[in-house]
């Protein structure tokens, strides 16, 4: 996939994933309805800046509005340990072991996983 194809996934997936309409996403974006038809359409060549805009608008990383599903296994499994390492150290003391114990056995299960 390109990268306008998979800017107009990730907005597509906003938009289904939120139930919202064009219109609703444009004002909660505070982007125009014609330039999100557009990035829908693949119409547009979006510059570097309008991407990083546009990726903090969507609370998403830039690189995942431009790489879409192309990301590598090994990059998404590393983010979703980054987040779960910060979940955990903001668990009370007494939950903080129960925490570790389920962070260690995710990583385990991803360093026992065959990635493609």
């Amino acid at each position: 996939m390109g990268i306008r194809s998979n800017i107009a996934q990730v907005i597509q997936a906003k938009l289904d994933l939120e139930q919202l309409t064009l219109d609703e996403l444009s004002q909660e974006l505070g982007i125009p309805r014609s330039s999100l038809q557009n990035y829908l359409k693949e119409k547009v060549n979006l510059r570097a800046d309008t991407i990083e805009l546009l990726a903090k608008k969507l609370g998403v990383p830039a690189l995942v509005l431009v790489a879409g599903e192309d990301l590598p296994r090994a990059w998404l499994q590393a983010r979703h340990v980054t987040w779960a390492a910060r979940e955990v150290a903001q668990l009370s003391p007494d939950r903080m072991e129960e925490g570790i114990s389920a962070f260690l056995y995710m990583v385990h299960l991803f360093s026992q996983e065959d990635t493609p």
